[in-house]
């Protein structure tokens, strides 16, 4: 636990650095400054099997789609009509009920997980079964493949995703110790 939460830590902090020293090798004199932006909207990840760091990479991905529709659908439609065009013809796959089932207060499957975490005697199946009964009835929650007792499934745009929920409290917690926090500060 110690040491992933000090690998992350170390990995974010050098993220930012890249991304500071690209911004600043691109850099104008005018008042706007100039970013690099990165879009993989095709980044799904599916494997044998799925954890809590590709939930995290999916939900990523349902946000970028989300924001694909937004601009590209949404707000074109809004324009249209606004121009007197007939729309009525123009449907899309909206993902915002799934994005609201995974990270809308309270009931979310992110703000429950966190939630588990303070739990005293939470655990990763506790979190399942209250996730299983407050998801069950929803579209965008699939049944999990029979034999498993541990997986629970995601209907996502681009496709159902089954996830096991071994260690996801532990990944979640992600806890970056004092003491190795300070240490790495003082680093050179």
């Amino acid at each position: 636990e110690t040491q992933q939460g000090l690998s992350k830590a170390a990995y974010s902090r050098t993220f930012d650095w890249v991304v500071d020293r690209c911004n600043l090798s691109v850099e104008c004199t005018e008042k706007i400054r100039n970013s690099i932006g990165v879009l993989d909207i095709f980044g799904f990840e599916i494997f044998e099997s799925n954890s809590f760091e590709q939930l995290c990479i999916n939900l990523a991905n349902e946000q970028l789609q989300a924001h694909f529709n937004d601009h590209i659908f949404k707000l074109e439609l809004k324009v249209y009509q606004a121009e007197g065009l007939n729309c009525d013809g123009i449907t899309f796959a909206d993902n915002q009920p799934c994005l609201d089932m995974l990270i809308k207060k309270p009931q979310g499957v992110f703000p429950m997980i966190d939630e588990e975490c303070v739990v005293p005697k939470g655990t990763d199946l506790t979190l399942l079964q209250k996730l299983q009964d407050t998801h069950r009835k929803n579209p965008f929650w699939g049944k999990p493949p029979k034999g498993t007792k541990t997986t629970f499934v995601v209907n996502h745009y681009a496709g159902g995703v089954s996830y096991c929920v071994d260690d996801f409290l532990d990944k979640n917690r992600d806890s970056l110790q004092p003491d190795i926090q300070a240490y790495m500060a003082e680093s050179g």
